[in-house]
């Protein structure tokens, strides 16, 4: 694999490094142009033989007109360090996703780590361009809260209505359960009636049709 400073090295061999440097193109009409002009054609071929396939060789094409090695050149550099800020931007939160633990000790209580969970899916899924897929996200949200005691119950009712429907609970169904049952939790416009021990909530379970299931959870 030929890398950044491979062809920075090849170009220097050549004495056309500033081909691949920012300083500006001599004026038109200069001996200087027609000295530049030359070495970015050269330059061109240089990344025509050594570039053998991938977005890399359609890059290379684009200039085959005009033999623009400079130009050739800045589209690699763009493309290629956008692409690692995105892979290194996926990473970061893939990690987040799979360390993240809801303890007692959590900052501000379970309801702020779910908003804080959701925050991390959303900017992941912008970052890829696409959506996770949701049995991933229930899973990374199941392992987050598992040690929590508070929620046992409640991912024990989810199991259950899954066995019973034959449906597996989807994140977006999750989420409204647990953001219900946060403890002490400021609910506002996720709120529900809270008037006796014994609560009835409705989780909207999203398949290929959209079903209502009640599960009945005892505190």
């Amino acid at each position: 694999m030929i890398t950044k400073q491979n062809y920075k090295a090849v170009a220097a061999n050549h004495g056309i490094s500033r081909i691949l440097d920012d300083c500006p193109v001599p004026p038109l009409g200069s001996r200087d142009r027609e000295l530049f002009d030359l070495q970015n054609g050269y330059f061109y071929n240089i990344l025509k033989v050594k570039v053998k396939a991938g977005k890399a060789k359609v890059i290379v094409n684009q200039h085959a007109t005009e033999l623009n090695g400079r130009k050739a050149w800045r589209k690699f550099i763009d493309y290629y360090e956008q692409k690692g800020v995105v892979s290194l931007n996926i990473a970061h939160f893939f990690e987040k996703l799979t360390t993240m633990r809801l303890t007692v000790q959590y900052r501000v209580g379970p309801s702020r780590f779910l908003t804080d969970f959701e925050t991390i899916v959303t900017d992941m899924e912008n970052t890829l361009g696409e959506d996770m897929k949701d049995s991933h996200k229930v899973g990374f949200l199941t392992t987050a809260i598992a040690g929590y005691q508070p929620f046992q119950s409640i991912k024990a009712s989810l199991d259950t209505n899954t066995l019973m429907t034959k449906q597996d609970i989807t994140y977006d169904g999750m989420l409204p359960v647990l953001y219900n049952n946060c403890p002490n939790a400021n609910r506002q416009s996720r709120s529900v009636n809270n008037s006796s021990k014994l609560q009835n909530y409705k989780i909207k379970v999203i398949s290929s049709t959209y079903s209502i299931y009640n599960i009945t959870i005892l505190h």
